[in-house]
């Protein structure tokens, strides 16, 4: 069933979804697209998923996948049977049957046995209004009580200490809910947070956050920490070259970065990347690792 989490992530509209097979196979953590193959053709075969083919506006074929969300949630239930043609007799209770019920019936509180949920039909509109139950506000004595939101997760990654909280937020909202990103909170604040791991960490962590990944998982290695003097003697040197770069050479210095830098620059903006001062001194860092590459070479 990871796959189907997988196809699921990449199904936001709740249409269709066209991922490859590689990305599949990396976000279920897996070394083959084999596996990824034969998952998917028995997901088919049991009617949970339909997938075509067809070509995109440029022309490219590409599969595609929707997930059978009706069969999904009546996967495995057994179907009532058929009892409205079958005649029941009328019959007239009398005292001594009611009687005789009330003695031998246990009390309401008591159960008596398990019950086979697999074998009682499944109500696909009972699973939406229960959906739309769980995401309403639940009334208390207190007054209502409502799940959390982004809100709450802005706001505690600020008590975290996440400067740019709101473009952590930003990136995650298109890949997990708010108790997820809470949840990799929890797990920072009690065992991740240390002097190697600050609110920096968690930053990195909130942006590639992902709904098969667990809280543990992904956390950045630690890295050594560049002092102020280092920062004041890159911005000296480095720091009139890049407010001179053009847009093309801004663009090629950001492709040579890594993953966090590109991300960072993306969400925050191209032409504000200069400006902030985490992404800025990312971009200086990169400029003085390419300009003493060129040297080496030369």
């Amino acid at each position: 069933m990871s796959v189907l989490r997988a196809i699921d992530d990449h199904q936001r509209d709740g249409s269709k979804c066209w991922p490859s097979l590689e990305t599949l196979a990396k976000a279920c953590k897996l070394k083959s697209i084999k596996t990824v193959r034969r998952a998917i053709a028995a997901l088919e075969s049991l009617g949970l998923l339909t997938t075509w083919e067809e070509r995109d506006e440029r022309g490219w074929r590409r599969k595609c996948y929707r997930i059978e969300w009706l069969t999904v949630f009546t996967w495995g239930c057994e179907p009532a049977p058929d009892t409205a043609s079958v005649p029941i007799p009328a019959r007239e209770p009398s005292a001594s049957t009611e009687q005789e019920i009330r003695q031998n019936s246990p009390p309401m509180d008591i159960v008596t046995g398990p019950v086979d949920i697999e074998s009682q039909p499944v109500d696909i509109e009972s699973h939406a209004l229960f959906r739309t139950a769980q995401e309403a506000p639940t009334p208390t004595a207190n007054g209502p009580l409502s799940r959390p939101g982004w809100v709450q997760v802005e706001q505690r990654l600020r008590d975290l200490g996440v400067k740019r909280f709101d473009l952590a937020v930003d990136a995650a909202r298109k890949h997990v809910d708010p108790l997820a990103v809470l949840a990799i909170c929890d797990f920072f604040e009690t065992f991740v947070r240390s002097d190697e791991h600050g609110p920096g960490h968690l930053y990195v962590r909130v942006l590639t956050a992902r709904t098969w990944m667990d809280p543990s998982e992904g956390w950045p290695e630690p890295k050594a920490k560049s002092s102020p003097e280092v920062l004041c003697d890159r911005e000296s040197r480095f720091g009139s070259a890049l407010d001179a770069m053009t847009d093309a050479d801004l663009v090629a210095l950001v492709e040579r970065a890594d993953n966090v830098t590109r991300q960072m620059v993306r969400l925050g903006g191209m032409r504000n990347c200069r400006q902030e001062s985490s992404t800025r001194h990312r971009l200086l860092r990169v400029l003085e690792e390419s300009l003493n590459e060129g040297r080496g070479h030369g």
